[in-house]
């Protein structure tokens, strides 16, 4: 890959001007922080809830039916009763009245036991109906917590979004002004090291974030600007502190320009 001594330089203040817009479209992303992912997941307690009150109102309407049957059933065994009584006042056979007798009884237990079954199903649905209240008030509650969480967004999204879009179509600008190759080296770096930092400056003798000193002489093959460099211990692509600078300063006012000065991250 053959380039002159000004293509390197213009390359190497491409990579760090790249690297700083990366660094602050990270920094917009960040204030969303984990809302994107906490709204998703109220989102689905929200539908598991959902179904767990669907259930609980089939579960209600079924007792209901049931109930509502047994009283179908009472009122049956009325009817029967009544008509066996009318029938005893003109049976003149002992033995015919004996067995009215019996139906009457065997109905009269027949009351008792849907009477019996009716209390038990509706202890058992005044109990779900409890129940169901508790889940509809953590349904509210959470719905509450899911309103407010997408608000917040929402408001994070509206300061933001302009800011993100401006620096997006600047960091595409910067990005086709690069070799092909190095910004292969760049996102490669970007995607192995921590903090994401793939170009860096020389400060006391070390790169940023490394505390490993490079050589006197790489030191000052770095501020030739006649080659890209990189650390021998992380990798990362290194720049002289003066360029470093003077690229942070274009950077700073570029934001503050495209931003009207309103930008929410601090640089």
């Amino acid at each position: 890959m053959k380039v002159n001594e000004f293509d390197i330089e213009k390359t190497l203040r491409n990579l760090y001007d790249l690297q700083m817009i990366d660094t602050h479209l990270e920094k917009i992303h960040a204030l969303k922080g984990e809302l994107p992912v906490e709204i998703e997941d109220l989102k689905t307690r929200i539908a598991k809830i959902k179904d767990k009150i669907k259930d609980q109102d089939d579960e209600l309407e079924e007792l209901n039916k049931d109930i509502k049957l047994k009283h179908v059933q009472i009122d049956h065994c009325k009817d029967i009763i009544t008509k066996a009584q009318k029938k005893q006042l003109n049976i003149k056979n002992n033995r015919e009245y004996v067995s009215l007798e019996k139906e009457i009884e065997y109905q009269n237990l027949e009351i008792e036991l849907s009477q019996k079954k009716i209390g038990e199903k509706q202890i058992l649905f005044d109990q779900k109906q409890l129940v169901k209240t508790s889940t509809e008030a953590q349904l509210a509650e959470v719905e509450e917590e899911l309103s407010i969480k997408e608000s917040e967004l929402k408001d994070i999204l509206t300061e933001t979004q302009k800011e993100e879009e401006v620096l997006a179509d600047k960091r595409n600008e910067y990005e086709s002004e690069i070799d092909v190759d190095y910004l292969k080296i760049y996102n490669r770096i970007r995607g192995r090291v921590r903090n994401k930092l793939a170009v860096v400056p020389i400060e006391r003798n070390a790169p940023i974030g490394s505390y490993i000193s490079i050589p006197p002489q790489r030191h000052i093959e770095v501020k030739m600007r006649k080659s890209i460099l990189r650390d021998e211990h992380s990798g990362r692509i290194l720049v002289d502190e003066e360029l470093a600078q003077e690229e942070t300063e274009k950077i700073q006012a570029l934001i503050k320009q495209l931003t009207g000065g309103n930008s929410k991250v601090i640089f």
